[in-house]
């Protein structure tokens, strides 16, 4: 089952997007917080309507033997919780 998240995206310099995705739980090689783009975020540099105490989790992901790395919202406790509640709902039917 596919998780939804929400993707920021870096633009250029200053300038970021929001994109809805969807993951596949069982390609999840990691995931951690990025602190640098929070930091980004409290010193004003994000330029998104975001709530300033906003987190970020980065996530590895493996597809068939290519890594890629994506930022999503949410404290990694948050996206951890999201993803094990996605994988208990496929097992309930």
């Amino acid at each position: 089952m596919l998780v939804p998240l929400i993707k920021i995206k870096q633009i250029d310099t200053n300038n970021h997007i929001l994109k809805e995705i969807y993951i596949n739980p069982d390609q999840i090689v990691y995931i951690s917080e990025n602190y640098s783009l929070t930091q980004k975020l409290k010193e004003g540099k994000i330029t998104l309507d975001l709530h300033p105490e906003t987190s970020f989790t980065k996530i590895k992901i493996n597809l068939n033997g290519y890594v890629e790395e994506i930022t999503v919202i949410g404290a990694p406790g948050i996206i951890e919780r999201k993803i094990n509640n996605s994988a208990r709902r496929l097992l309930r039917g």
